[in-house]
């Protein structure tokens, strides 16, 4: 019988306390919540002129839309409207938020390494996890064959974190993977089949988009024809998703 893959070593979160991770991400992090208290994680992608814009996840924002609100790191909470959906994700507006800053991506090739996710804890409040990068691609993984379209696009962290919505789905997706830096390496999309999670004690991998294809996911899910829209997602100084 084959042996059960061990959890990778972890950091404490008491050792994350002296980690400027922590004091730089937290005001990136946002908790999107409906009107019956039900939440999920977001995180600012833009907060300039009149608009804070959230990244979140878009099964949970769908039929939702006239009833949400986000949660700052300060407890200041808004209504949202949703201003463009795409398969995985979606972003909100709401009026602009002047103490709130847009994450930061990393730059250069994620590799096996420590991170950091901030899950949401309730309604109103979130709590950092400790993590690690397991793999720094997801494109070679079926056996079956050598590619799989779009595979490389995205890469696998695990963490101790399952906890799921009423709909089913996990309440990570939408939230950043921080480096140990404060830089985000990428985006939480969804969770590994439950058969790989089998004998991890607790942890679960997650599946997160590179940073790298940030901007095409970003320029694909805004309607082209809206002129206002696309200079948002423009590539001019100062006028583009970070």
């Amino acid at each position: 019988m084959a042996r059960s893959p061990a959890a990778p070593p972890l950091l404490e979160g008491e050792e994350l306390m002296d980690i400027p991770v922590e004091k730089r991400a937290r005001k990136s992090m946002v908790v999107v919540r409906d009107a019956n208290g039900e939440y999920c994680s977001g995180c600012v992608l833009k907060s300039k002129g009149k608009y804070t814009y959230v990244l979140t996840q878009s099964s949970f924002a769908s039929g939702r839309e006239d009833t949400l609100k986000i949660c700052f790191f300060d407890q200041i909470e808004r209504e949202a409207s949703a201003f463009a959906s795409g398969d995985t994700f979606c972003l909100l507006r709401t009026k602009r938020h002047t103490d709130c800053r847009p994450i930061k991506k990393m730059r250069g090739q994620v590799m096996p390494e420590p991170m950091v996710v901030f899950a949401p804890s309730s309604a109103t409040s979130a709590y950092h996890i400790p993590g690690f990068v397991i793999s720094e691609s997801t494109a070679a993984l079926d056996l079956r064959r050598n590619h799989i379209n779009g595979s490389e696009c995205y890469f696998l962290g695990t963490c101790h974190y399952a906890e799921k919505g009423f709909n089913g789905h996990c309440r990570l997706v939408g939230s950043p993977v921080f480096s140990l830096k404060g830089k985000v390496m990428g985006l939480i999309a969804g969770t590994c089949v439950k058969e790989l999670n089998l004998y991890l004690g607790g942890y679960e991998i997650k599946v997160a988009l590179l940073t790298s294809h940030m901007d095409g996911m970003l320029n694909a899910m805004l309607p082209k024809s809206d002129a206002a829209k696309k200079k948002i997602a423009s590539r001019k100084k100062g006028g583009k998703f970070p």
